[in-house]
């Protein structure tokens, strides 16, 4: 038997494809569409194929069906934009706020601090509804985020960290993020997207290199430290740079939109790099570059491995990941970075070493780098996975001993070794 339909009603001509709306999904009994008026971002609608006036019309299986679609669309939201919250409601009645007289449900992404409301007033910027349907609709599409673990990782556990660090952090590998930005070359009046831009240097330093024409965004799993890069964009006062929380692996870019992908340390945490890549060469014009630089082997890498096996002393280590797993090292085998790139369809691609010293933890006393390490890396890693606060004391001392002939005048100083690796889509429309 057909569902219910009131010719009146704007729900019901949206569902029978007479009146547009951006949606992210149906089923048999369910419609989610993005809210044309949404009050924050993100504002989602569930709504029954059928016309109900009300929860009280509707047939519970209808009802349940709107829960069970409800839930999905949460997870989606949550992996897709990681709001501070998330407000559900629904309502019955002109008295109780109703003001579309077909049984519905909304989704309300929220941020701490926001006032509470119910409607707005103003319609949504068109191409921006129809950015996060597409986006909420790959997300349900797969479940959840294909990286939903690094979104929960970089969110919940590190990212706070590293906003507090990000001076000490930024000081220490803008050299290597400098090397691969030169050699990208960019020009004024180029397009740019910084993916992993983490708090938002390198965004920064891209937009003054653009400008006075070119844009930037810069996109990152991380709400954290994005609320850090749009304070330094606009402390900088630099034109032309924006920000997204994204998954640069699934988020539709606008095919051919950039001449450049650039990356500092942010491609390495992909759970499937030649799909990332994939959707990255899209976004990219035929003749488009790419360029990122991302660590080799922790063993190139003195100033992770020191304090590791220094605080393996008093810590159990986790084992190693696989080689391919997402992490700091997944792209340190440069065989299987070009094997990656090539798959992905992109060309002419380059990789070269680059070796630097570099000041950890800022230049100051040993007890603050050591004060940095407890914070950042494999060791602080470790120390926070064992969950035991009498454990740091003697964690700190051991780190302290390790880097203790590496302090000098000019701070603790330590090798690091790194790829730099650029690439590009084919010239040719014809070429993958």
């Amino acid at each position: 038997m057909d569902a219910p339909f009131d010719t009146g009603c704007v729900f019901c001509r949206i569902v029978r494809g007479e009146a547009p709306a951006h949606k992210v999904h149906e089923d048999e009994l369910t419609l989610t569409m993005m809210d044309i008026a949404p009050v924050t971002d993100g504002h989602t609608l569930v709504i029954t194929r059928g016309h109900y006036d009300d929860m009280f019309a509707a047939p519970a299986a209808t009802l349940q069906a709107v829960a069970t679609t409800a839930k999905r669309v949460a997870h989606a939201i949550r992996t897709t934009l990681a709001p501070h919250g998330l407000m559900v409601f629904q309502l019955n009645g002109a008295a109780a706020g109703q003001t579309v007289f077909h049984y519905h449900l909304h989704l309300m992404p929220r941020s701490e601090g926001q006032p509470l409301a119910l409607h707005a007033r103003v319609p949504g910027d068109p191409s921006r509804l129809a950015e996060l349907a597409a986006r909420l609709a790959a997300a349900m599409d797969g479940e959840a985020s294909p990286n939903a673990e690094q979104i929960a990782y970089w969110n919940e556990s590190v990212g706070p960290t590293w906003v507090v660090r990000d001076e000490l952090l930024d000081g220490q590998i803008r050299p290597l993020g400098l090397h691969a930005l030169d050699r990208l070359a960019l020009v004024p009046g180029e397009r740019v997207l910084d993916v992993g831009c983490g708090c938002g240097s390198t965004t920064v330093e891209i937009a003054r290199r653009v400008q006075p024409s070119g844009s930037v965004l810069g996109v990152d799993l991380s709400r954290p430290m994005l609320e850090r890069a749009r304070r330094r964009a606009s402390e900088a006062r630099v034109e032309g740079a924006r920000f997204e929380n994204a998954d640069a692996q699934v988020h539709p870019f606008p095919p051919a939109s950039l001449d450049v992908v650039f990356s500092r340390f942010g491609v390495m945490f992909f759970a499937d790099p030649e799909a990332a890549f994939r959707n990255l060469r899209a976004a990219l014009r035929p003749g488009g570059r790419l360029g990122f630089v991302c660590w080799r082997g922790i063993a190139e890498n003195p100033w992770m491995m020191v304090p590791m096996m220094a605080a393996a002393q008093h810590l159990t280590m986790p084992p190693p990941p696989a080689p391919d797993a997402p992490g700091p090292f997944s792209l340190a085998d440069p065989e299987r970075v070009r094997s990656i790139l090539e798959r992905a369809g992109l060309v002419d691609v380059e990789i070269e070493p680059c070796d630097e010293t570099l000041t950890i933890g800022g230049s100051g006393t040993l007890d603050q780098a050591v004060d940095f390490l407890l914070d950042v890396g494999p060791a602080a890693r470790a120390l926070r996975e064992a969950a035991d606060a009498g454990l740091r004391p003697r964690v700190a001392a051991a780190i302290r001993d390790a880097l203790a002939p590496f302090h000098g005048p000019a701070g603790v100083r330590m090798a690091s070794g790194s790829w730099i690796v650029s690439a590009r889509r084919a010239a040719n429309p014809s070429h993958v």
